[in-house]
């Protein structure tokens, strides 16, 4: 947000702004919501079933205002790890430690199944492959990704700084990201 609204600043002095990254149906990123065209892989313990909330116009013409046809729904496709490939791809998702969704399904006894789009689903990765073999989990585990701690920080790094060349990230910004992720390690 802070690189955008310094981008933002630069337009008003006649800089471009930096490229959409929004998903779009041209390119192939903004797909219905069904599983083999979405791509979200089958992650142990985790169903994706497709359910999104519906919208429909109203008509309010009649008393009481009768629904409309549902207008088409598309979300992002996603990458192997289950990550949306368009819009900004922070460090989180290039150099990923797990899936997150924005999305979370309720549980036995509250509308199972349906959304719970308020609280959002972290499926962390396996530690070893072997770990991941032994769960099916097709996402690479973290030692297939990064051998070595400076292996993580290193595409962390890289992230970060394609964000701040195209403008999206600021420069401080990503030394703060990058300075978590060696912690982390």
């Amino acid at each position: 947000m802070r690189a955008l609204l310094v981008a933002m600043d630069a337009w008003l002095d006649g800089a471009e702004p930096p490229a959409s990254r929004y998903p779009s149906r041209k390119t192939g990123t903004f797909v219905p919501p069904q599983q083999g065209i979405v791509g979200i892989p089958a992650i142990p313990g985790f169903n994706y079933t497709g359910v999104v909330d519906t919208l429909a116009a109203l008509d309010h013409s009649t008393i009481p205002p009768k629904m409309g046809a549902p207008y088409p729904l598309y979300v992002g496709r996603t990458d192997g790890d289950g990550h949306t490939i368009a819009g900004v791809r922070m460090p989180a998702l290039d150099a990923p430690t797990a899936t997150y969704f924005g999305f979370n399904y309720r549980k036995a006894g509250y509308a199972e199944g349906e959304l719970c789009d308020l609280v959002g689903t972290t499926l962390p990765l396996a530690k070893t492959k072997a770990e991941r073999l032994v769960s099916s989990d097709p996402r690479l585990s973290l030692e297939e990704r990064y051998p070595t701690a400076r292996d993580y920080v290193a595409a962390v790094e890289a992230s970060a700084r394609r964000l701040v060349e195209d403008r999206l990230l600021l420069d401080e910004d990503a030394r703060r990201i990058v300075e978590r992720a060696a912690q982390a390690m």
